[in-house]
């Protein structure tokens, strides 16, 4: 049920943001917030509230880059704002926002490559880029900028070429 489910995630919202006004500097409670506002949103989304669901996403998403523009040496708080943005642009493709979504989509895909480029050797970080690079196309694709999807399926492709360089990739 959306309806109760949202209803406790308000109670563990109001929870956490108590805990977070008494302790500002603590990173996790300012962590917690942004999952109990990413909480919110799902539940928002599940009950067809597309803006109230984006706000949430935007408040998580907000309280992240906060805590990136803190400790910007910390790849799990960027890793984790990569996925609120990603939430925003799969959001706002349901509901065919579609420059916002570009928008997030670029804010996903720099991070993204952020972090990739940090850990040149680890497969995750390069299969979420090349995910972030299939969002942006799939985005650009929807708004009719062909060569701009194009451009971002050539560069997904230039990174899984780069990761896995042997023939498996290419057939």
């Amino acid at each position: 049920d959306p309806a109760a489910a949202r209803e406790n995630y308000r109670v563990g919202l109001t929870i956490t943001e108590r805990m977070a006004e008494r302790s500002p500097d603590n990173v996790f409670g300012r962590e917690d917030l942004a999952a109990c506002y990413n909480n919110m949103a799902v539940a928002s989304r599940r009950l067809n509230e597309p803006e109230v669901a984006q706000e949430y996403h935007r408040k998580g998403a907000e309280f992240l880059q906060q805590l990136v523009d803190a400790y910007p040496d910390q790849p799990g708080i960027k890793e984790n704002l990569a996925v609120h943005y990603r939430n925003i642009v799969t959001l706002c493709e349901e509901f065919n926002d579609l420059p916002t979504a570009r928008d997030y989509a670029a804010r996903a895909s720099a991070l993204r490559k952020e972090l990739a480029e940090a850990s040149p050797t680890s497969l995750p970080a390069q299969r979420r880029f090349v995910g972030a690079l299939v969002d942006s196309g799939r985005v650009e694709y929807r708004m009719n900028e062909y060569d701009k999807a194009l451009e971002y399926a050539d560069r997904a492709a230039e990174v899984l070429t780069r990761v896995f360089p042997d023939e498996r990739i290419k057939q």
